[in-house]
């Protein structure tokens, strides 16, 4: 699977820390990008799925590309 390890050299603050144990769920392409946590609370996040379906109060924040 392709990993985003260099994403951290282009995003503008450092990855998150997180208290919980759940995981990062992330997907790289040489275009495009999606990092994705599972919401603790299990809503207030503005992904519906760990792969960037933008809706709000979902059970996911992610971040992606902007292009």
């Amino acid at each position: 699977p392709v990993t985003c390890a260099n994403a951290s050299t282009y995003l503008k603050s450092p990855w998150p820390i997180d208290p919980g144990s759940y995981t990062y769920t992330q997907s790289c392409a040489a275009a495009s990008y999606c990092l994705c946590a599972q919401m603790e609370t299990g809503g207030g996040g503005n992904s519906s799925d760990n792969i960037c379906t933008w809706t709000s109060g979902g059970g996911y924040y992610c971040v992606a590309n902007q292009q």
